[in-house]
């Protein structure tokens, strides 16, 4: 058995690997876009693989990606691609590849590597830390909505979900009152239509935008001054790549300029399963008209909300992950709106890379602000 890098050149094999073992289809072209890195300084494809006389039989990923906190700019790795193949289990080949990648994250300035995942032991075998876990805000449009979002779930039976499930689809039911449970948000339609279009008495536009802004990596120096903490660097060129040119899903970007300055964004898409997604959320204040980013993030949320129910969505999903300033603040706005908070979700992995500049900048996970732009990407 050997394990090594793979090329670009094994795309093909690569991925046939992914899909035989998922049941997916996902396209050559769909890979390499999600794994070969347009911007790290260093081997563009942190992809290992296992391979045994010729054949692959195991694969797990590093993407780069740059996060930014007060100190400024450093580069993380999120984990994907983590799979093996059941006949070769009980031989360490995790485990090997992971040692190959944690080498050259070593050698190459990655401070830490994260994820996303329901399977946490293999992780904390090899160092990994879970010091928190992902929950979700949900707002249904009609009783449908609720199998949605069970299917997206490990054991998608409704008879064995918490009653906080059985609450949100009671109020959701019904096709005459498919839209209780959005009771609350109808009586605000009128503040919907002002925020859909732009509000001018807040001094607030909401724009439509076809390509990343010129201005977003300021956008983000400016969130980690205001709200403190760390989250990933948005800057122009991974909007493009995360965003604009996905190759699954187009998410729908909205900026919010207060004057001439661009304070925000909200991003969400349509699932090919009905639901809808709030992919990311982000404000600041807008200091020369004195616009709070609380009436930034409503007008967001709000516009979101309008234009994925026009869209024919069956409910809204975001992310809700800790306790940060501005997470707490979406998750206030979102409430007021009629969303629910469902504390259901998978468990975060995290593993400091030690280096001579590991404990620089490295905030505790409380601090990180987290939203679906953080996850592998299918969705906008």
């Amino acid at each position: 058995m050997e394990i090594r890098f793979a090329s670009i050149a094994e795309a093909a094999a690569c991925n046939r690997f992914y899909n035989e073992g998922h049941r997916k289809r996902r396209t050559p072209a769909q890979w390499e876009w999600e794994f070969v890195s347009r911007d790290f300084p260093r081997q563009s494809l942190l992809y290992a693989v296992a391979e045994d006389q010729g054949q692959v039989i195991g694969t797990q990923a590093l993407i780069p990606v740059r996060m930014v906190d007060g100190n400024g700019v450093f580069w993380t790795a999120k984990s994907e691609e983590t799979l093996v193949n059941p006949a070769y289990r009980g031989q360490q080949v995790f485990e090997r590849m992971y040692e190959l990648l944690k080498q050259y994250a070593r050698s190459s300035g990655i401070r830490f590597i994260w994820g996303f995942t329901p399977a946490t032991r293999a992780f904390t075998r090899i160092g990994f830390e879970t010091p928190g876990k992902t929950s979700q805000i949900f707002f249904p449009f009609t009783g449908r909505a609720i199998p949605a979002l069970l299917d997206r779930q490990p054991g998608g039976d409704m008879r064995s979900r918490p009653g906080q499930i059985h609450r949100i689809a009671y109020r959701a039911a019904g096709t005459a009152a498919g839209f209780v449970s959005s009771l609350k948000f109808k009586l605000k339609s009128g503040a919907v239509r002002i925020a859909s279009q732009g509000d001018s008495r807040a001094g607030i536009q909401f724009r439509l935008l076809t390509s990343a802004p010129a201005e977003a990596g300021e956008v983000c120096r400016s969130f980690i001054q205001q709200w403190g903490g760390c989250t990933i660097m948005r800057d122009t060129a991974y909007l493009q790549w995360r965003l604009f040119d996905n190759p699954y899903v187009k998410a729908l970007f909205r900026g919010a300029y207060v004057g001439d300055r661009l304070c925000g964004w909200v991003a969400y898409a349509l699932g090919d399963d009905g639901m809808g997604f709030l992919v990311d959320v982000i404000a600041v204040d807008g200091e020369r008209l004195r616009v709070p980013a609380r009436e930034i993030v409503k007008g967001l949320l709000s516009t979101a909300v309008d234009d994925l129910r026009h869209m024919g969505a069956l409910g809204i999903r975001g992310w809700h992950v800790n306790n940060h300033r501005f997470d707490s603040l979406v998750l206030r706005e979102a409430k007021a709106l009629g969303f629910w908070h469902v504390r259901r979700g998978h468990d975060v992995v995290v593993l400091l890379v030690p280096g001579p500049e590991a404990e620089s900048g490295l905030e505790g996970f409380g601090e990180w602000y987290v939203t679906r732009i953080f996850t592998e990407g299918l969705l906008g």
